[in-house]
């Protein structure tokens, strides 16, 4: 599990880049490029990040919509059980075999305890259909893990926020839209990691923060500024590869510094097999061909 807290914030890497292709102190915008980057460490290996979805499917349904950034799957848990991944073919066989009129009727539904992924219709499938508004928890490679602005927290609990609730301290406000626990559980009040939004509104004060409505639900440090806080979620190993990526892609914006673009390239694509050879939990799966959509699966 990656602790971000160690995590260099993307302007400092952007920073570190500019410095080391000879231009520091020169303005250069490298935001984009820093998503360029990301997304190519993510589309040559499916990396998986300790952040989960969290669901509550309505009873009169049987799909959760599949997260926009979707690479590959990990593990979906329902009341801390794992649910049991059928291929999309032998889903649907069995799935319009059942009654109908059964399961408009909810004598099929229950925890569900099958599932699979239709990247077609961009949902993921249960079976049965949920007899009640159960936490569903998604663990997935993420295609694209873009840079968040993060608050790390503790004692995080007893209640689950899910994605898309807000966050309020005071005047401060922001909506979530991931959350990543690096130890600890959300039951027992002792959950740790950092909560991810799209953006902050105010400043942040030290303590105890309200998640989806419940007061004191998890404390935090003091954020000076929401500003420069926006981190990518690979795990801190990754900070150099992505600094190598964002001195290559500097060379396309530097006319002087085009004959430098094989060697930062090379230093970016040696740094990534490098970790990807270190670092176990990271890794590459041979399965078939490496584009086809049998990685969604």
């Amino acid at each position: 599990m990656q602790n971000q807290t160690n995590v260099t914030v993307r302007s400092a890497l952007i920073t570190e880049a500019i410095g080391r292709v000879g231009r520091k102190g020169q303005s250069l915008s490298l935001t984009g490029a820093f998503d360029v980057i990301t997304r190519d460490i993510t589309m040559q290996a499916p990396i998986f990040f300790n952040t989960m979805e969290c669901y509550t499917p309505a009873t009169t349904y049987n799909y959760i919509t599949l997260p926009d950034d979707f690479r590959n799957r990990d593990t979906l848990i329902i009341n801390e059980t794992e649910m049991k991944y059928v291929e999309p073919n032998n889903f649907h066989r069995y799935y319009q075999t059942r009654d109908v009129s059964d399961v408009v009727a909810g004598n099929q539904s229950s925890a569900p305890m099958w599932y699979t992924i239709d990247k077609r219709l961009g949902r993921i499938l249960l079976w049965p259909m949920p007899d009640a508004a159960y936490y569903v928890f998604f663990r997935y490679a993420a295609l694209h893990p873009k840079a968040g602005c993060q608050l790390e927290f503790t004692s995080g609990g007893p209640e689950i926020p899910l994605v898309g609730e807000t966050v309020v301290k005071g005047a401060a406000s922001g909506t979530l839209s991931g959350i990543i626990v690096n130890d600890g559980t959300w039951e027992d009040g002792s959950a740790e990691g950092s909560l991810i939004f799209p953006t902050l509104t105010g400043v942040f004060a030290a303590g105890e923060i309200a998640l989806g409505g419940h007061a004191n639900n998890a404390t935090i440090a003091a954020v000076s500024t929401a500003a420069d806080n926006f981190k990518h979620f690979l795990g801190w190993e990754f900070d150099e590869v992505i600094t190598n990526g964002l001195c290559w892609r500097a060379c396309f914006y530097i006319s002087d510094l085009q004959e430098s673009k094989p060697f930062w390239k090379d230093e970016y694509d040696t740094s990534l097999i490098n970790i990807m050879d270190l670092i176990v939990k990271y890794r590459i799966t041979f399965k078939g061909n490496l584009w086809q959509s049998n990685w969604g699966s």
